[in-house]
């Protein structure tokens, strides 16, 4: 059984209840008593849903690092990139001012 699961059977209706109103609030959105009803229920659902998933036999499954094995995989080709120092950038600037570059700014 799943921590989640456990504590929420311990919970009273009230403790359910300002759990749902503080994840509400958690994720920045109100809700009146009506939509909240909806979300405990479907909240409730869920979590017991998981039950399921634990019964899956995962033995000599490999992990996988994306939800789907894609057997294509290509690389994007890279051009050969030149790279300047400090000074061969500066020279080749067109306002250049002992060193710095002058950047003129224009309303």
């Amino acid at each position: 059984m799943n921590i989640i699961k456990e504590k929420i059977i311990k919970m009273s209706k009230k403790e359910y209840s300002d759990l749902i109103k503080d994840l509400a609030h958690k994720q920045l959105f109100n809700i009146n008593e009506e939509e909240q009803k909806i979300f405990e229920d479907s909240f409730k659902q869920t979590v017991y849903s998981f039950d399921s998933f634990e019964k899956i036999n995962t033995d000599n499954i490999e992990p996988l690092n994306y939800p789907i094995e894609n057997p294509y995989f290509y690389l994007r080709s890279d051009s050969e990139i030149i790279e300047l120092n400090g000074k061969e950038w500066v020279d080749t600037q067109n306002h250049n001012n002992e060193g710095y570059v002058e950047v003129k700014y224009e309303k």
